[in-house]
């Protein structure tokens, strides 16, 4: 019986608590107390302000209170490199190696039945070098 009521009384004073706790970092906008008046509401913790001076900051709620961060633009996303692929010609078969963080990767595929990537693998591939080796007529002068 001392339990229940030991129990029952902790309840309602930890629900009491978290009201109270509600009620003080809240202001009249619904915003917790160190937000501008002004800031818009982003989600359900986050607000975006621009001050006088034209900077723009996030107010963001955190469990260890109000934090205050400069908005920057995003940088530009770059592409991933092309993993280097060798090809070599077998007959009507074509042989490609990639080297792969687990170690080489190899496969053999028929002409006809080359994918998209495959196929522009190799026509880079199979294209001449022009500018690797100059002409016989280049060297006799």
């Amino acid at each position: 019986m001392r339990l229940r009521i030991v129990l029952l009384a902790l309840v309602l004073g930890a629900g009491g608590l978290a009201a109270d706790r509600k009620a003080d970092s809240k202001t009249a906008g619904g915003a917790p107390n160190g937000v501008p008046a002004a800031a818009v509401r982003v989600d359900a913790t986050t607000w975006r302000y621009t001050d006088p001076h034209g900077q723009a900051w996030i107010y963001r709620r955190t469990p260890f209170g109000l934090m205050k961060i400069e908005e920057k633009p995003a940088a530009p996303v770059k592409a991933a490199p092309k993993p280097v692929t060798h090809v070599v010609e077998e007959g009507d078969h074509l042989r490609f190696e990639r080297r792969t963080p687990f170690g080489m990767q190899r496969w053999v595929r028929k002409k006809t039945d080359l994918t998209a990537e495959e196929r522009q693998i190799w026509e880079e591939a199979s294209a001449p070098k022009e500018a690797a080796k100059p002409s016989t007529e280049e060297r006799k002068k």
